[in-house]
This record gives C-alpha cells, structure tokens and sequence, in this order.
C-alpha cells in the first residue's frame, strides 16, 4: 500500500546561519547549539541505538536546462559533496559526546533506544541544521537513517531573501519539510515526490512567513499554494519554540503511524531553535 510520509531535507527555503567551522565539538563553544553534549557519561552500544548516517551539501538546479540541452539532469543526480569534519551532535543530550562527520560525511552516534531524537549538525560555510525526530523504536543495536543534506549559508541567504525573510536570522529559525510518496517493493521500498500537499503548524505564525512551496525546479515560489514535484517547502521567520506539523492531502489518511494500520497523532513536534533550520521529519499519509 502507498504511503506519503514527510522526510527531511536538508536544502530548502529561507534557512539559517551559523556556519561553525572546526571538527571540534564543545557545549562551551558559543556557536553550539542548544542540548549539544561535550562528553559526561555517555551510552555505550550495549545500552543504546547506534545512529548512523550521511550529511552531503544540499544542491538544487538553479534554472531549467534550455530546450536544446538534452535530456534534463537532475541536482540530485550529481555526485554528492560530502560534509567533511561537520560537528554531530544529539539534540538535549549534553551527556552523549559529539561526533565529526567522516571524509565521505558519514557519522555515527549512540542514542537511548525507544527514544524520538533529533540530531544537529553544523560545518564551516554551511547553516546550522537540525534533523528532527528520528525514531529509535528498536532494541539496542544498530539504525542507519540515510542521508540528510545541509545548505550552503550562500544558499540560505538567497531562498531566504527570495521569500522576504532575515537572513541571518539572529532570535528566529527556519524550518522545511519535503512530500514524499513511498511504496513497498520486495520488502524495501522507493520513494518519489508527491505533489498536492500541504502543510500548518501550530502555533501559527503569519501568513508571510509561510507555508511556502516550491516550484518543481526546486527553487522557491511564493505564487505555489502546494507542494509540486519538487516535493518541498518551508517557513522563514519563524519564533524560536514547539510546534505542531500537520500535513494534508487528498490521496491519503495523515497521521503518526505505530503500525500499519494503527495512528497514534495526527500531528508531528518539533523545535525551532535560533539561527537554526529545522527540517521536519513526521507525519505519514497512507
């Protein structure tokens, strides 16, 4: 059965700044975001989840390709640019030390099991990013969450001012969430973006600084009123707090899904943080 489910990305509209430079990671640093940890009494595997993942630099094709170019290329297709020596960091835990992303941008923490944690990451010449909600409703042992992008602090500024916002933000933070279509195939699934969605969040902010989709080349459109093919969006502006992030559309049933077939929310939490992107990861169409 198909199912929408709202992923995280890590390029979008108006983002955040702070570009933290250095692999060190430290809660005494005034750049590190809030919950980060710089050691106590960390969890070892035999304890906790071991969180894997990839952060690459987040591109997006700045124009269509002219008529006569051949086939269009996709952004996405191009070889990715792997974050190098980024700071990792689990989100209120100040007592699980901070990780540096790998050569390739991969990095690996250890995380309490059966705990909803959101993970922050920040890189010289990129925006401060914080990935939220990943669930680890396992045992103890391993959950690889794939790759998470990050933006350009260039990048930022330029959806940012595209969409009337700060940049940089200062005592506000950004957020985006990306519309996914996935459908099971041979006990795995893929994955497509899906259009006709949209999103609000509780509470609400104004209407000029969002809800605010994309155009299907990945760049920002303020005439949009739903997601297109590109999937995306996002908010700028926005106070620092909690929010709700429902989603809606017409193909599916949106909910938090346990199971299934069970729906335990309808809505997903999440933070924004000062100078910060929050990309949202959370509710489920099906």
């Amino acid at each position: 059965m198909a199912m929408l489910t709202i992923n995280r990305l890590a390029a979008t509209l108006a983002t955040a700044a702070l570009a933290l430079a250095g692999a060190a990671c430290s809660s005494s640093s005034s750049n590190a975001p809030p919950g980060s940890g710089d050691g106590g009494s960390p969890l070892d595997a035999s304890s906790g989840v071991t969180l894997s993942g990839t952060i690459d630099e987040f591109v997006v094709l700045a124009a269509p390709p002219p008529a006569d170019a051949g086939p269009p290329v996709d952004a996405g297709s191009s070889p990715p640019t792997p974050i190098v020596g980024g700071m990792v960091c689990v989100y209120q835990h100040p007592e699980i030390p901070c990780q540096t992303t790998a050569a390739d941008g991969t990095y690996e923490l250890i995380v309490p099991a059966n705990e909803v944690v959101s993970i922050t990451a920040q890189a010289a010449g990129h925006v401060n990013t914080l990935y939220a909600n990943y669930v680890n409703n396992a045992l103890p042992g391993s959950h690889v969450v794939g790759t998470s992008n990050m933006p350009t602090t260039s990048l930022a500024q330029t959806f940012t001012t595209a969409l009337g916002g700060t940049f940089p933000w200062g005592s506000t933070g950004a957020l985006t969430f990306q519309a996914n279509l996935v459908t099971p195939v041979d006990g795995g699934s893929t994955s497509t973006q899906l259009a006709g969605t949209t999103v609000s969040i509780s509470p609400a902010v104004p209407a000029t600084d969002g809800p605010f989709y994309t155009a299907a080349s990945g760049l920002p459109d303020k005439m949009n009123t739903a997601t297109t093919g590109a999937g995306w969006g996002g908010y700028v502006d926005v106070p620092v707090g909690t929010y709700q992030l429902t989603v809606m559309n017409q193909m599916a049933t949106c909910g938090q899904f346990s199971s299934p077939t069970a729906t335990t929310a309808t809505a997903t939490s999440f933070p924004v943080v000062a100078d910060t992107l929050t990309e949202v990861s959370g509710p489920e169409c099906r």
